[in-house]
């Protein structure tokens, strides 16, 4: 990479804007017997299906109060609501409590249901298609699991990833129940006219750039001393720098012309969360590509 090349991503790098936190929970209802404690989860709707069950999940880490009542509960956020009722002893994954770094090794409570149905054996858990090198089941819906490192072929963070929970019983995955960190993620469909919500997912404290341009499938360049690679190299658009993330996730909008021409274009980015400028510790995110749907 040449160098006016990588003072023109530098220049690319001053710019990014805050990923605001997960949208409303869902409000659930139904009968007791069909309700299961998960206490934390990440996601909103249908977290993750089975031959016998839906799961469907509230925001747990960011909203309070009761979603539904009955005679004999009140389902709270943090809840997973299960139907229909589980007659199978076949396990079950809701998501991990809270995301990770992307160099795994450490310890990260998954939560779901049947880790101790009689005659399950032990549980093995994958991430993506990595398996934990030990996990500990501590009660029937949860269990204790070491990370393995999260990192792409470019040595990127891979963000959002599967979550595999098996034993004798038989296996279940739950989509996007993980998210190595630093993250670029969307919460939004993209549609011309519309109006892209996206999300930085990375460490409290730190602070980062975002750009969005084009990449090339298998290339990116260092630049020292952060961490993995950047691979939007063509077409760079600073969009903010130094965002400050006090809290861990920052929200970050993007207005798409109404235009029935872009449907079907895909649109990229990736940012540069920074820990430290005195210490000289940061990561480049995964590169995030959304397509505009026509």
């Amino acid at each position: 990479m040449q160098p006016q090349t990588q003072n023109t991503v530098l220049i690319a790098l001053a710019a990014a804007a805050a990923f605001a936190l997960p949208a409303a929970a869902q409000t659930a209802a139904g009968a007791e017997s069909n309700v299961a404690l998960a206490h934390t989860l990440v996601s909103s709707g249908d977290a993750s299906s089975t031959v016998n069950h839906d799961a469907y999940a509230t925001l747990g880490q960011t909203l309070a109060g009761v979603e539904s009542t009955s005679t004999n509960y009140a389902l709270q956020s943090g809840v997973a609501w299960i139907k229909p009722q589980i007659t199978s002893n076949e396990p079950i994954v809701f998501a991990a409590a809270t995301p990770g770094d992307k160099d795994g090794n450490e310890n990260v409570n998954i939560f779901g249901y049947n880790f101790l149905a009689p005659g399950a054996g032990n549980l093995t858990v994958d991430f993506g298609s990595t398996m934990s090198p030990a996990t500990l089941v501590t009660t029937n819906t949860v269990a204790t699991t070491v990370t393995p490192p999260g990192l792409g072929p470019l040595g990127n963070p891979i963000g959002d990833t599967p979550v595999t929970v098996t034993n004798l019983h038989g296996s279940h995955t739950a989509e996007k129940a993980f998210t190595y960190l630093p993250a670029m993620l969307v919460d939004t469909i993209a549609t011309p006219g519309g109006r892209l919500e996206m999300r930085l997912q990375t460490h409290p404290g730190d602070v980062y750039f975002l750009v969005m341009g084009k990449s090339s499938p298998g290339i990116g360049a260092t630049l020292n001393p952060w961490d993995g690679k950047i691979e939007i190299l063509f077409n760079v658009q600073l969009l903010q720098a130094l965002v400050p993330v006090p809290h861990g996730p920052s929200l970050f909008q993007l207005d798409i012309p109404n235009d029935p021409v872009l449907g079907g274009g895909v649109l990229q980015f990736q940012a540069l969360s920074v820990t430290s400028f005195a210490t000289n510790t940061g990561s480049f995110t995964n590169l995030l590509k959304v397509t505009i749907v026509p």
